[in-house]
């Protein structure tokens, strides 16, 4: 006994161990969200745009609402759709006179942006991104590397789509004139009072894409306001980063199990819990009085035949059996004989004829069992099969593939 209480208290002390010196696991959070440090996160550009003097919010309630110091929002790789609500604010208020810069790869923002005329297509072996016009970016913006998988295009509604950045294909020709067709991968839009700017390469504005400064400069050409940081207190100068649609600010509804796996205390209490349940099974702890294990060994052959002819005859199905017998011994009789199973009597005849057999009392059994009129007419045409049957294959010895009597009763139409 003292034994076990030792191993069980070591398997505790592991489970402690265990839980104190692992650390969490974090799990990989949204692209592009400002609370990310992560590569693919967005907090160093939070944390610029506030050196840079700035004032950045965030918007993240639930009732989505674009406040009125704000003259910039930020959309940048939303991880979920946006809907209807949010659109229809982000569109109102761009018409008023905001400026929405939208960075957006995986299409979780197209509803939004149909609703200025501009759409998102596929792209492939796009490599590098240099700017569309001179004056548009910084100048000092040469190239960019990329590997873009949407272009910005416009619907058919006429609107004045402004290339700020185009893809360029490393199978370019250089000898290639500039109003080549390319990939528009940043544009600027115009909207009665407001301004649109949508980026199909969000990876640009990461964490480890400022790192390098024509990434950096590219963000803050894109980002830049009118009236520049000088300006901070006002409206133009108030910067919101949208992270409802990374999911932060959201309520949602969890069951126990979530919370078991999620929480550090669920897995630890499911471990300890595992940990109890082994330990008992291995004392061979039994949960409840002992109760007794019964076999069913089933029924016999003869107790399912007797069962079933009982219902047989219950439910008046003599007809039915009558008529599965004389398929049966049809077929018996055809078989003998070398014809098929539903030869009919003449071709029996014949046969056994031209064999040499004598089908007479085959025939007459055949005819017996259509006419019977009781069980016991049966069982003794039953009997009598057997002698025709050995007559028609010339058998030396009865066999045993004919139904017997007691077996009457099983016989089933399939």
């Amino acid at each position: 006994m003292n034994r076990r209480l030792t191993v069980l208290s070591g398997l505790f002390l592991l489970l402690i161990l265990a839980l104190v010196l692992v650390p969490p696991n974090a799990g990989k959070q949204p692209a592009l969200t400002v609370y990310s440090a992560q590569p693919e996160g967005g907090k160093a550009l939070r944390l610029w745009l506030e050196a840079l003097g700035y004032g950045v919010t965030t918007l993240e309630d639930e009732q989505y609402a674009v406040p009125r110091d704000v003259g910039t929002v930020l959309l940048l790789s939303p991880s979920t759709p946006l809907g209807t609500a949010a659109s229809t604010e982000l569109e109102r208020w761009v018409r008023a006179g905001g400026r929405l810069v939208v960075a957006d790869s995986n299409g979780f923002s197209s509803q939004m942006l149909r609703r200025f005329g501009v759409t998102m297509q596929m792209v492939a072996d796009v490599t590098e991104a240099v700017p569309a016009t001179p004056g548009q970016l910084d100048p000092r913006i040469a190239s960019l590397p990329v590997s873009p998988r949407y272009e910005v295009l416009l619907s058919s509604r006429p609107v004045a789509l402004v290339p700020l950045l185009v893809g360029v294909r490393p199978d370019t020709p250089a000898s290639a004139p500039s109003s080549a067709r390319r990939p528009i991968l940043a544009a600027r839009l115009p909207v009665d009072r407001g301004e649109l700017v949508v980026l199909s390469v969000p990876d640009l504005l990461s964490n480890t894409g400022l790192r390098s400064e024509p990434n950096a400069r590219l963000a803050l050409s894109l980002i830049e306001l009118p009236d520049g940081p000088g300006d901070r207190n006002g409206a133009a100068g108030r910067i919101a980063i949208d992270e409802l649609h990374h999911g932060y600010g959201r309520v949602e509804g969890r069951s126990t199990f979530t919370l078991l796996f999620a929480q550090a205390w669920g897995r630890a209490a499911l471990l300890a819990g595992i940990i109890v349940l082994l330990f008992l099974l291995w004392r061979g702890k039994r949960f409840g009085r002992a109760v007794p294990v019964f076999i069913d060994r089933g029924r016999s052959l003869g107790e399912l035949v007797t069962s079933q002819a009982a219902l047989y005859r219950a439910g008046g199905k003599r007809l039915f059996v009558a008529e599965h017998l004389a398929r049966q011994l049809r077929h018996e009789f055809a078989q003998a004989v070398g014809l098929p199973a539903d030869a009919p009597d003449g071709e029996i005849a014949a046969r056994a004829t031209t064999i040499g057999r004598d089908p007479a009392r085959a025939l007459r059994v055949l005819a017996g069992v259509r006419q019977a009129r009781s069980d016991r007419q049966l069982v003794a045409l039953v009997r009598e099969s057997e002698a025709a049957r050995r007559e028609l294959a010339a058998a030396s010895a009865p066999e045993t593939r004919h139904p017997k009597p007691d077996t009457l009763w099983s016989t089933d139409d399939r």
